[in-house]
């Protein structure tokens, strides 16, 4: 009996997924789908949402060159709603869009100042959206301009982002911040949120199909104060927010010596702590960073492996890291925008006070005293520990 219901149950599970229709959604052919690796949002003038989405393609020949050749295509839309864009696709494309393969979401400098949580909502929602996909701010053009202008044969505007994302890590001025960061963020009201930001430059000179194509430019973050961009922050700025956020994995730093030529560190690690502080129910917090470097490159030709003189180099470089620290600080108290994420740190250390304290943050961050601490050493000179000299017995 028990066999024979088994047998009736496995006959009505195949009946039921015989037919025209194939029983699961989304799948097919794979020349026949759209895999979007990079997708852009635009407002418009007119209140419309454009949404420009891009997909890597290799063009497979008889011959050893065409069959190298690469492209990428490029479809644009309008819609009230990022969703109705999405399916006013279905319009014009020869291929289903599928969305699980976007590795990177671009916001326009227009769209982010209306209100970046309407454009991100659908990610949310979607369950083919991915979470982890890094999202940027475009500074000055648009998500089409870019997907149309910034692609070239050798290299796709996704694999652009992700090497200038991967390398600008060396520089220590901008940091990847993926959607699930993001939301986490804007879900919190007492926090602001930054991302890192791209313009459009001219910058290398190229030759043939490529000579025309824009490059991409990382410079820094963009800030928002709630969720609307607000301004933005670059070079020692945005770095300086990196190093509260322990966001740096390396960067040079340029001191000189008593002479005036320039030493420049690289930076080998760094961390820094956020320590609030109450002292008869008043908060204060400092901020605290310790790190160590080495000395990368040494101009002139005045001996700086003294003690006194690897002295003189740590204080400049305690100061220098100290004052870009103090001046996203103060971008942040004046904007009122708690990028810095002290509200976290005050509500794990004193989680009854912050209670008592949290309806009022807005007023008591921007003026909250915040001092800045810096620790740091010279460990090594790498291979050498002279400097090169020019002639015999010349210093």
């Amino acid at each position: 009996m028990v066999k024979l219901q088994g047998c009736l149950i496995l006959f009505i599970l195949v009946i039921g997924m015989t037919g025209c229709k194939s029983p699961i959604r989304g799948g097919g052919d794979i020349q026949n789908l759209f895999f979007v690796t990079v997708f852009g949002v635009d407002k418009l003038d007119n209140g419309l949402i454009r949404i420009s989405v891009s997909s890597k393609k290799t063009e497979v020949g008889g011959s050893e060159q065409s069959s190298q050749s690469k492209q990428i295509d490029v479809l644009s839309i309008e819609g009230r709603t990022l969703f109705e864009a999405i399916r006013n696709l279905r319009l014009f494309a020869d291929r289903k869009p599928i969305f699980g393969h976007t590795e990177f979401v671009i916001i326009s400098e227009q769209a982010a100042k209306d209100n970046i949580a309407d454009y991100i909502d659908l990610f949310t929602r979607d369950h083919e959206q991915r979470l982890n996909s890094k999202v940027l701010i475009i500074k000055g053009s648009t998500a089409e301009e870019v997907l149309n202008n910034a692609g070239t044969t050798q290299r796709f505007v996704s694999d652009r982002m992700e090497n200038l994302l991967n390398t600008q890590a060396g520089l220590g001025i901008s940091s990847k911040v993926e959607l699930s960061e993001l939301i986490k963020v804007m879900d919190n009201q007492y926090l602001s949120a930054y991302l890192p930001y791209i313009q459009l430059e001219k910058r290398v000179k190229r030759e043939q199909e490529d000579k025309n194509a824009m490059d991409i430019v990382i410079k820094g973050f963009a800030i928002f104060k709630g969720s609307k961009l607000i301004g933005y922050i670059s070079d020692g700025q945005s770095r300086g927010l990196n190093w509260i956020k322990n966001n740096i994995e390396s960067t040079v730093i340029v001191v000189t010596e008593t002479s005036g030529n320039n030493i420049l560190l690289e930076l080998i690690d760094s961390k820094c702590k956020i320590l609030p502080k109450i002292t008869n129910n008043m908060l204060s917090v400092t901020i605290k960073i310790m790190f160590s470097t080495n000395i990368g490159e040494v101009q002139g030709r005045k001996n700086v492996f003294t003690e006194d003189m690897i002295t003189y180099l740590n204080s400049q470089q305690q100061e220098l890291v100290k004052n870009e620290i103090k001046s996203v600080i103060d971008y942040a108290q004046k904007n009122n925008t708690d990028i810095l994420e002290v509200s976290n740190a005050v509500f794990h250390k004193y989680p009854v006070q912050w209670d008592n304290i949290k309806d009022q943050w807005g007023e008591l961050f921007s003026e909250l005293e915040i001092d800045v601490e810096a620790e740091s050493k010279i460990n090594r000179t790498y291979e050498i520990q002279e400097k090169i000299k020019t002639s015999k017995g010349e210093e």
